[in-house]
């Protein structure tokens, strides 16, 4: 074989390797580095596409950097919901992510807190009707949201002695996270 037939034929097998790991469900959650998803206005009956979300693991936890518009200027509440849904203004998308679950304490207290729900994000800020403030939220990673949901409320993240509407206020926008790792 030619010196040149030799690289080319190396140089392929080398480069077919990341395509055949992807094959195998274990090889790909570890390539999966970041997803996108859309949300969605909950407050008008054509569901206004509003811009996406991308999630991103990080060694510090999982990074969420929003490219939305059209929402209302100021400080809001975000949570990871347990549910995929966005039926019934947000409400199905059921509590906030808990990896037990169910919450350990009923106490909306925030994303630092060991026993508040995981699915409690640090605010989310709203400038000129954008949001493009990423946020960092240390006990999540993408493994964690298949299956959910992330909702907006019209309130700013302060976080109260009940998680019962108070942590945020009525859903404004809504986002399914359905994507499988496994694919």
């Amino acid at each position: 074989m030619k010196p040149m037939h030799q690289v080319l034929l190396l140089a392929l097998i080398v480069l077919s390797f990341p395509v055949t790991g992807l094959a195998h469900a274990d090889s790909y959650l570890t390539t999966v580095k970041s997803i996108t998803f859309s949300i969605y206005s909950l407050e008008d009956q054509d569901k206004k596409y509003l811009g996406t979300v991308t999630t991103t693991d990080t060694p510090f936890g999982l990074l969420l950097t929003p490219k939305l518009s059209y929402l209302p200027n100021g400080i809001h509440a975000w949570h990871i919901h347990q549910v995929a849904s966005c039926d019934h203004q947000g409400k199905a998308a059921g509590k906030h992510f808990h990896h037990h679950q169910k919450n350990t304490t009923q106490h909306a207290t925030g994303p630092y807190d060991p026993n508040a729900p995981v699915g409690d994000l640090p605010s989310l800020t709203v400038i000129n009707h954008h949001a493009e403030l990423p946020v960092l939220a240390p006990r999540l990673k993408l493994a964690d949201l298949p299956g959910r949901s992330i909702v907006i409320h019209q309130f700013g993240g302060k976080y109260y002695s009940s998680i019962t509407n108070k942590s945020g206020g009525k859903p404004i926008a809504c986002g399914t996270i359905n994507y499988n790792l496994t694919q």
